[in-house]
């Protein structure tokens, strides 16, 4: 069951972004998109709207399914990144 609610959710998700956006599987039922936007205020929407779709598409479907998100720039690396964008999302989830 869990591996069909990944491979739905990397379709749904993939249908919603914009051709210029990218998601990658970073591991287990975690995912990296990376938004192609400078400012952060239309990040943080974008994010937001994608997070409400995904949930809403899920919750029709009758499963339980929440999105956590961390948002970071890339300016000073995808290492560095990435940490910060964990670190985000377990503050948010907590």
């Amino acid at each position: 069951m869990g591996d069909e609610v990944l491979r739905d959710f990397s379709l749904t998700m993939k249908d919603m972004l914009r051709d210029a956006d990218v998601m990658v599987r970073f591991g287990g039922d975690e995912f990296v998109i990376l938004l192609n936007s400078h400012v952060i205020k239309n990040v943080k929407q974008r994010i937001e709207q994608l997070r409400q779709s995904i949930e809403y598409y899920f919750n029709k479907k009758d499963t339980q399914l929440s999105f956590s998100y961390g948002i970071a720039s890339l300016q000073d690396g995808v290492e560095l990144a990435l940490k910060r964008a964990d670190t985000a999302m377990y503050k948010r989830s907590h």
